[in-house]
């Protein structure tokens, strides 16, 4: 179910579900969930439904790591809350062991950066409502909004294939003029005075700018706390939200996503994005009606993009190319001009432009992406591209560099001008043992990794990354500790350097890990820090096989170490 935050995906689960008991064709529920928050949202709804249901409400991870101890039937019905995330390897793994009667998904934003399909996995779907459609049926609450147009130059800000580099943005963003110019927004709009209270989330680029942001707010008059990852004081924080003791929150991806809080008004967009799917969830969080709230104010920090990546914003998401101050999506009576003390001039319509780097460029795919798409090394294509200018249609100035782009039809026309062969799930066994014959090597890295993993790997081809790191380690600590030549003269690998665990793991994610990673062998989901090889592969692998694969590294390994002292 794709439907708009706010618009009772979950009231329509606890319908089915109520139906579907009723009739006795379900009994056991599992309800996967992303956070704290989601969970206690869904164990206060579901009450009720446990006189005459087993129901477990569980967090995305756990439900992974339990899956092997209950049969594959266990569950008559699996809901997946936020399903945009179900095709993360460990999501996609549970949901996959799993075969319920009735799978179904909830979502506000069904898209993904990565370009996935969600019908992989839940089937085809239809999205039954837009946004705007939910908020002319009353659905959810108005939306207004109020551009704050900075003279800060993002153009030399970069492009990390997804989104705007972090580092780039906060030596951009997290200044005092930008800053300024947002509270003397709010400040002149939404001071509290009589019978005129209005609370909102801000939405920052890292934690010190939610600091700085609330820090400024109260200097202000303005009630601020700023909530982020591993501070101690949320929870008290959220309550104290709840009983309106705070005015504002200032956010730093904390509370983009399952946090829920109908009595927001007002949504502060201090942090540029080039994700929809980010910017929906950000103003998801105050569609919610709520007593006396006549709509949610979005307010719209526009920066300076003379570079291609213009980001998300309210007249690009809702196709609006004019403007005007508070301008709603619904048109209803400007009495709210009053109460925010709007003048005539505030209020004239101007032509703004609404195409974002994602819709301008949609299809195509960065450097890295198609170099994947490819089955090459990035610095490869690259080099291509550099002696053939054709084999990319879309050249973009990010930052400081041109950068190519590529379409489908480039991709097609490079792969035939290259004899590059089609890669995907039939050729995927095939294509490991011709990684693994080739044995191009400039270190001893990729044989350790393989054979370590081959090693540790559990049943499902998982294995902790911990683990895998300290076999990787032991072998060429033990190689100093036999005074034998560690790997080639200019390989970084001292005892000093092995025992940092930091930089150790960092060397194995780059380099080997990435060589497997991109071939898309192995794979690695940080929140379980479990490094597994691809559930695709593995089950196409059986014992004999598999050693055979690591006689052959044993034997490269034994080749490579042969004028270095050997084994």
């Amino acid at each position: 179910m794709v439907l708009p935050t706010g618009t009772g995906k979950s009231q329509i689960v606890l319908e089915d579900l109520n139906n579907l008991a009723r009739e006795g064709k379900i009994h056991r529920v599992l309800i996967m969930v992303p956070s704290h928050k989601v969970k206690e949202d869904w164990e206060n709804r579901v009450q009720d439904l446990r006189h005459h249901l087993n129901i477990t409400i569980e967090f995305y991870n756990k439900s992974f790591i339990s899956r092997n101890r209950l049969p594959s039937d266990y569950y008559d019905y699996i809901c997946f809350d936020e399903a945009h995330h179900a095709q993360a390897v460990n999501c996609h793994k549970t949901l996959t062991y799993f075969n319920p009667k009735y799978l179904v998904g909830l979502t506000a934003t069904d898209e993904r950066l990565d370009m996935k399909k969600l019908q992989d996995i839940f089937g085809e779907y239809d999205k039954h409502m837009s946004l705007e459609e939910a908020v002319e049926k009353n659905i959810i609450t108005n939306i207004r909004c109020f551009r704050v147009e900075s003279n800060i130059d993002l153009s030399e800000v970069r492009y990390n294939g997804k989104d705007y580099n972090y580092a780039d943005l906060e030596r951009s963003l997290v200044i005092d003029s930008r800053n300024e110019l947002i509270t003397s927004t709010i400040k002149k709009y939404f001071m509290p005075r009589n019978n005129f209270y209005k609370q909102g989330i801000v939405f920052c680029v890292n934690i010190q700018h939610a600091k700085k942001i609330a820090e400024m707010f109260n200097e202000a008059g303005l009630t601020a706390r700023a909530v982020y990852g591993g501070n101690k004081e949320n929870d008290q924080i959220f309550k104290d939200y709840r009983n309106k003791k705070i005015q504002f929150l200032t956010s730093c991806q904390q509370i983009s996503e399952g946090w829920d809080s109908p009595q927001t008004e007002i949504v502060v967009m201090a942090r540029p994005t080039l994700s929809k799917v980010l910017y929906l969830q950000q103003l998801g969080r105050g569609v919610r009606h709520y007593p006396g709230k006549e709509c949610l104010y979005v307010i719209d920090v526009v920066d300076n993009y003379d570079g291609k990546l213009t980001p998300w914003n309210f007249n690009s998401l809702f196709h609006l190319s004019t403007y005007s101050p508070f301008m709603g999506l619904k048109k209803t009576n400007n009495e709210y001009l009053k109460i925010l003390g709007l003048s005539e001039h505030e209020i004239t319509m101007k032509e703004v432009d609404i195409l974002t780097f994602e819709e301008k460029y949609n299809g195509y795919l960065s450097l890295e992406q198609a170099a994947r798409e490819l089955y090459i090394g990035t610095q490869t294509l690259r080099t291509w591209v550099r002696s053939h200018k054709e084999y990319s249609s879309l050249s973009l100035p990010i930052g400081n560099r041109i950068m190519p782009y590529f379409s489908s039809s480039d991709i097609e026309h490079i792969r035939k001008d290259k004899h590059l062969k089609i890669h995907n799930d039939e050729t995927l066994l095939q294509d490991f043992e011709d990684f693994i014959d080739e044995n191009t090597l400039t270190f001893s890295f990729k044989l350790v990794f393989i054979l370590s993993m081959f090693k540790l790997a559990d049943k499902e081809g998982e294995v902790r990354l911990d683990a895998l790191v300290e076999e990787y380690r032991q072998f060429y600590l033990n190689r100093i500790a036999r005074k034998l030549p560690v790997d080639k003269a200019n390989c970084a690998y001292t005892a000093d350097y092995l025992n940092n665990d930091t930089k150790i793991k960092k060397s194995l994610l780059d380099n080997p890990f990435e060589k497997f990673e991109r071939k898309r062998f192995v794979m690695y989901s940080k929140d379980l820090n479990i490094v597994e090889f691809n559930p695709t592969l593995w089950s196409q692998m059986n014992q004999d096989y598999k050693n055979c694969i690591i006689l052959k590294e044993q034997h490269f390994l034994e080749e490579y170490y042969q004028d270095k002292g050997g084994l």
